[in-house]
């Protein structure tokens, strides 16, 4: 059994992040504190955080409303994640995988992390870098 919390996207530094530099959430962490930044990310995101991010600041409720439509996309990949709740400041939610009866539990471990990372990059990591880590 494999169970992955979703959206728990701790802050991260500018500096020393270890990431790519043209990577949406090293752009994210570029643009947090700049409305102009925030609304240029919006030009080459997906659609639903295009929305969020067109008037350059995230509020609490758009950081909920990315949240559950990435929720919505896991349960609609077939997944069961639980409620979103709240801890340690950031919102989330738990998605529990079971490969018991799989005959290649490996495949279906990479189809299940390939499903997740698709709907959090699709609904909510840019959102949710901007929210965690604006002033």
């Amino acid at each position: 059994m494999l169970v992955l919390t979703g959206a728990a996207l701790l802050p991260f530094t500018a500096c020393s992040n270890g990431l790519a530099p043209d990577s949406p959430t090293a752009r994210a962490l570029q643009a947090v504190n700049d409305p102009t930044a925030i609304a240029q990310l919006a030009q080459d995101a997906p659609a639903p955080q295009a929305a969020i991010l067109e008037d350059g600041q995230v509020s609490g409720g758009e950081y909920e409303q990315a949240l559950t439509a990435e929720r919505d996309c896991v349960s609609a990949a077939g997944y069961e994640p639980s409620s979103l709740a709240w801890g340690d400041g950031e919102l989330g939610f738990t998605v529990t995988a079971s490969y018991e009866d799989e005959a290649d539990p490996q495949a279906a471990d990479a189809a299940f992390r390939a499903a997740t990372d698709q709907c959090r990059d699709e609904n909510s990591t840019l959102v949710a870098t901007i929210w965690a880590n604006q002033d």
